[in-house]
């Protein structure tokens, strides 16, 4: 099992991260919205925050899903989509 944050704001995922054992971070167009930044802004910084190994999932930012969709975010913002293994 792995435990995942399903938010955007920085001090809540670094508060978490304080305290338990936490496996990477989730996102969703909804929750980027939440934060209040633009969504690769924030996507960046958590991924800045997270490190490479560690899992992240940023939902269907782009409307598609798969292979075209992962090529299309490991351009922007480096490469975060990770299909399940």
């Amino acid at each position: 099992m792995k435990l995942l944050i399903d938010d955007a704001h920085m001090e809540v995922i670094r508060r978490l991260y304080e305290f338990y054992p936490i496996d990477g971070v989730t996102t969703n167009p909804s929750i980027l919205a939440k934060s209040g930044r633009p969504p690769y802004e924030a996507l960046k910084e958590i991924r800045a925050f997270i490190g490479k190994d560690a899992d992240h999932r940023d939902g269907d930012l782009y409307g598609d899903a798969g292979v075209s969709g992962g090529k299309k975010r490991s351009g922007v913002y480096g490469a975060l989509y990770q299909p399940d293994r």
